[in-house]
């Protein structure tokens, strides 16, 4: 049974795990203050027993389990939307594997390693955390505990340090500088 969607860091193969593709991105950024943009051959799910899927074995896993009973979009690739009902709720970080690894490899090879590591790109992806909703918000706030200031609350947007304001974006930015 399919369980979860599922992307790979192509690079370092671990898995990030969450309820959609587009939600793992956000996530991790909010909680890593990074994130390697998961090419197509990166975005699978994942089965009960935590193994990883890519699409097309997922979309067999899925049919095989009655999840889904038809091929939504003709292409035998399974979607989170296919079965976004059934797929639990929550991000979480596994391991990489064997399988995980190889496949991140692949994808370096294919794409090269500065498509991963552009610091632009981070910074991009971190200010599109801060604009998404405020579900995210109480994931900005842990990941910005790392930076060790003292006495900071987010409202509004802005981050309030011993009473003075600072835009989110800024703060993002800078603490992204400091990660890599």
């Amino acid at each position: 049974m399919v369980k979860s969607s599922a992307n790979i860091d192509p690079l370092t193969g671990k898995l990030y795990v969450a309820r959609g593709h587009g939600y793992i991105m956000n996530m991790a950024t909010a909680f890593y203050g990074v994130y390697h943009q998961a090419p197509y051959e990166c975005q699978g799910f994942i089965n009960e027993e935590n193994e990883y899927l890519d699409r097309k074995e997922a979309f067999a896993e899925a049919m095989k389990c009655g999840q889904i009973i038809e091929d939504t979009y003709g292409n035998q690739n399974l979607y989170s939307e296919d079965i976004w009902e059934q797929i639990e709720d929550r991000f979480y970080e596994l391991p990489a594997t064997e399988k995980t690894k190889q496949i991140a490899e692949g994808v370096v090879s294919k794409y090269g390693r500065k498509q991963f590591t552009e610091t632009e790109d981070r910074i991009r992806r971190a200010m599109k955390v801060i604009l998404a909703d405020s579900y995210f918000d109480k994931y900005l706030k842990e990941s910005l505990k790392d930076l060790d200031l003292p006495e900071f609350k987010l409202e509004e947007k802005v981050l309030k340090v011993k009473k003075k304001s600072y835009p989110i974006k800024k703060i993002i930015k800078e603490y992204i500088e400091l990660k890599i």
